[in-house]
């Protein structure tokens, strides 16, 4: 099913964009918690940087859901895993769990 390329590469990015924002985070505090003033700044910048790539992202994956479960109501990523096969289902699913 390689329609779901797109869709991938959209998960993918928000994967990381996800990851990116949680290491963001725990930079942050450990800074606050050891009153770094500089490093508090970076991470900051870090964290808006993550969340400024999360929105369009997400319009992204719900665009490409769209696309690809066309008359849906609320496509879901989990609409699709019957429609996936081999590696493709298997990325589908562990993206889906890390996006969680």
């Amino acid at each position: 099913m390689s329609d779901l390329t797109p869709l991938l590469e959209t998960l993918r990015g928000l994967a990381r964009a996800q990851d990116d924002l949680k290491a963001a985070a725990l930079a942050k505090r450990d800074a606050l918690t050891a009153c770094r003033l500089s490093e508090i700044e970076q991470a900051t910048a870090r964290e808006e940087e993550a969340l400024a790539r999360l929105a369009p992202l997400e319009s992204a994956r719900a665009a490409a859901l769209a696309r690809l479960l066309p008359g849906e109501r609320h496509p879901r990523l989990s609409l699709l895993l019957p429609q996936a096969d081999g590696p493709e289902r298997l990325e589908l699913e562990a993206l889906r769990e890390h996006l969680r």
